[in-house]
């Protein structure tokens, strides 16, 4: 993936990985807020399950990581995530994006992992507390980008613009911006 980059390159390579890998991680945390006007106990189930995968991927990793390697698990991590946003912008009904946020969450756990390690690994020691926080950074900027995602498609109160939209658009896009008046 990197071998032929080295020094600053290949820190700033591995940075922009590193980076989207838990910008996208905050961009899922906040996708959902309504998924066919549920009440608050079903609300509650649909994102739960995204952390029920996540913890349940993040805990077996321990024992799959070392022999995946961190950037295998990053991977594998961002094709669950890929298939898992797949599933929940394609959901019809309940059980269909509940299956889709256990497998997000499976992909979020198994980079939630990886990335901090990998990036711990790869950088010179006065860099990794900085570099580390960025990504936490970047985590929230992922969530602040689907709420205001959320609250500009707000007024169209659509299944299709307050699920199968945030769902299905990266948060690199472009997308409607609204700024409360």
């Amino acid at each position: 993936m990197f071998s032929h980059f080295q020094g600053k390159t290949l820190t700033t390579g591995i940075t922009i990985a590193c980076g989207a890998g838990f910008c996208l991680f905050g961009y899922d945390q906040g996708v959902f807020g309504t998924f066919n006007n549920p009440d608050a106990t079903i609300q509650g189930q649909i994102t739960s399950t995204y952390y029920l995968g996540a913890i349940f991927v993040a805990v077996l990793s321990r024992f799959v990581g070392d022999r995946l390697g961190r950037r295998r698990a990053i991977m594998t991590g961002c094709t669950l995530l890929t298939i898992g946003g797949i599933l929940q912008a394609t959901a019809s009904t309940l059980p269909h994006m509940m299956v889709g946020r256990i497998v997000g969450g499976f992909g979020t756990g198994l980079n939630t992992t990886a990335i901090p390690m990998w990036r711990v690994e790869t950088c010179k020691q006065p860099h990794r507390g900085r570099l580390v926080i960025m990504e936490l950074v970047l985590n929230i900027f992922g969530i602040a980008v689907t709420t205001w995602m959320n609250f500009g498609f707000s007024d169209f109160a659509t299944q299709f613009c307050l699920v199968e939209i945030p769902a299905g658009i990266p948060p690199y896009k472009n997308i409607k911006k609204r700024v409360p008046t």
